[in-house]
């Protein structure tokens, strides 16, 4: 919706989506609509720190060290259980519907350039992934539908 909010010290950003953003049309929504969420956006970069998933693209988000990230990935590894998506960590939370927060462990001044990179941080649903049946791949994207 806006450029995002960052703190003096690049520890803290505040990402804002612009509301009306809908996914692609897929069998999983049953015929309706999907907005894209701050939930979807704080999903789909923890699914670059599922081992399962084995993204080309998560030493990209290791470097910017995000608060509580290595400890699920390590979590997720040394037991050999599922990721678990729905464990709250400090550095990447929804704060309601249309914001979610990324904090870093370290000032990250190009963090940015990360998120405005779609192959790197793109939005994916959950349920569309999970109805895959594969925690690989990208899922639908969202595409921007001023119309609904």
């Amino acid at each position: 919706a806006e450029m995002p909010e960052v703190s003096a010290d690049f520890t803290r950003f505040v990402f804002r989506l612009q509301p009306g953003i809908h996914f692609a049309d897929d069998p999983v929504f049953q015929g309706r609509t999907r907005e894209l969420t701050a939930a979807d956006c704080v999903h789909s970069v923890k699914r670059l720190f599922d081992p399962k998933v084995r993204s080309p693209n998560l030493f990209q988000f290791e470097a910017v060290r995000l608060l509580g990230k290595d400890a699920l990935r390590r979590d997720a590894l040394a037991g050999d259980r599922p990721f678990d998506y729905d464990r709250e960590v400090p550095g990447l939370r929804a704060l309601d519907r249309y914001r979610f927060e990324v904090r870093t462990q370290q000032p990250v001044p190009r963090l940015l350039h990360l998120f405005a990179n779609v192959s790197l941080s793109g939005a994916v649903a959950r349920e569309v992934v999970q109805a895959q049946g594969t925690p690989t791949g990208n899922g639908h994207r969202p595409r921007y539908r001023p119309d609904l």
